[in-house]
């Protein structure tokens, strides 16, 4: 029997490369623009302002932190936390609630 014979049928719902491509694409250009010239306070604070009065969020336990968007897509990573993203220029709000720069 031939290894290609062998092959299991694939059962999981594959992302479509294009939304994939999109995603990873404005994930580098958020996380490079905050390494660049991250966000000032004024900004920042008005974007936590915005996520803590969203019903999209998931409230972090620590009282540092604002906690993780269930709107984006990005999971509960360190990364994906309110508090890191909002000091990216290029991160936006999946809803459109944050002012633009």
């Amino acid at each position: 029997m031939k290894l290609c014979d062998q092959r299991v049928p694939l059962t999981v719902d594959l992302v479509e490369p294009k939304s994939f491509y999109k995603k990873v694409k404005g994930y580098v250009a958020a996380e490079v623009s905050g390494f660049l010239a991250p966000l000032g306070d004024e900004e920042f604070e008005q974007r936590m302002g915005v996520c803590k009065g969203c019903d999209a969020l998931k409230k972090s336990e620590d009282p540092e932190q604002v906690g993780w968007c269930l709107a984006c897509g990005c999971g509960f990573g360190s990364r994906a936390e309110l508090t890191v993203k909002g000091r990216m220029p290029k991160a936006e709000c999946p809803k459109k609630k944050w002012p633009k720069g």
